[in-house]
């Protein structure tokens, strides 16, 4: 067997060995689609097709849609694709950010408190704040961000460009681009 057919939330996932030839996967396809299993009346599985590393041609894809189209034994729902991009983590710090302390933060991180007055934080990740920065935030690195509701005489420097007493009671993102400290604020925020 060149074929293994996985369930999954109702839909059955077709993982095709890539590693023989397409002709004999599609001769497997068809005899498999013919199998009692698969006919039963008024009900048609939804089915997604996992080629793995394969790059199908044209002529391909055609021969595969009338395998599938001849059988008539399940709904096409699509190709299975693999994620290129590993999924992110992001740190949480619960609690707030007490004055006198001083944290690096190198990673995405979510603060659950407040960045309180005389705290410093040198960033090189994005950061959100859940109750809002009141105190220092320190940036030499151009893909570090911060997110808050809140910024209350705060300070803020990135690249020797400093902003201070910075205030603001609406959602906002900071960051630094072209040789300046750039403040989108409001609901629809890029970040």
């Amino acid at each position: 067997m060149y074929i293994l057919v996985k369930n999954l939330n109702s839909r059955l996932i077709f993982v095709m060995n890539d590693e023989v030839q397409f002709n004999i996967l599609l001769d497997e396809l068809k005899s498999l689609l013919k199998q009692s299993f698969f006919k039963k009346e008024d009900y048609y599985p939804k089915a997604f097709f996992d080629f793995q590393c394969r790059i199908l041609k044209e002529d391909e894809i055609l021969a595969f849609f009338k395998v599938l189209v001849e059988c008539q034994s399940l709904l096409f729902g699509g190709f299975v694709e693999k994620k290129t991009q590993k999924e992110q983590e992001i740190r949480m710090i619960e609690g707030s950010i007490h004055g006198g302390e001083v944290i690096e933060i190198n990673e995405d991180t979510l603060i659950t408190g407040k960045i309180n007055p005389g705290a410093i934080i040198q960033l090189n990740a994005k950061l959100y704040v859940m109750q809002g920065v009141y105190g220092i935030i320190e940036s030499n690195n151009s893909q570090a961000s911060i997110s808050s509701q809140v910024f209350k005489d705060a300070t803020l420097r990135f690249f020797k460009k400093t902003i201070h007493h910075f205030t603001t009671f609406e959602m906002s993102l900071v960051y630094y681009k072209d040789d300046a400290i750039v403040i989108e604020k409001g609901d629809y925020i890029h970040v």
